[in-house]
């Protein structure tokens, strides 16, 4: 059943979106995919942000990604990105490694979760809700912001 979805009549369906890429690799391409990376990295560093907040637009709104492939490519870049962070703050003593594991244990059950819900959403829906959660996030930071200004 790779690349199908369950269908709300019982059945499954393709995602056709989730066939391998076949976009000839041209130097502009590169270039560009080059340049969404970095500027995915630089937020990841800056803001401790990175993740499917930053990486999921970037491909699926400067690479041209359909949504369901900008999610599924999303978590290995979320990987390595994790991994290098990780090797960069663990030695600084800034980890409470107590938080984290159980942390980390409750987000994995959360995206086996997840990942049922999103096989029966169409991609359109994933793109909206995905928008919708992104303009509460920057209204929240923005009144956060605002309000520890005055």
């Amino acid at each position: 059943m790779e690349n199908e979805m369950a269908d709300p009549t019982g059945g499954f369906r393709r995602w056709p979106s989730l066939k391998a890429r076949t976009e000839t690799m041209t130097p502009a391409r590169l270039a560009k995919i080059a340049a969404a990376g970095t500027a995915v990295g630089f937020c990841t560093g800056l803001f401790g942000v990175g993740g499917g907040f930053v990486i999921v637009p970037a491909l699926a709104l400067v690479l041209g990604f359909p949504m369901p492939a900008a999610v599924g490519t999303s978590p290995l870049v979320i990987a390595f990105n994790t991994a290098v962070a990780l090797a960069a703050r663990a030695g600084a003593g800034a980890i409470d490694w107590g938080t984290t594991l159980v942390f980390t244990a409750a987000a994995t059950a959360g995206v086996g979760a997840g990942k049922r819900v999103a096989d029966r959403i169409e991609p359109e829906t994933m793109q909206r809700s995905f928008a919708f959660l992104l303009v509460a996030v920057a209204v929240y930071t923005g009144a956060r912001a605002l309000f520890a200004i005055y």
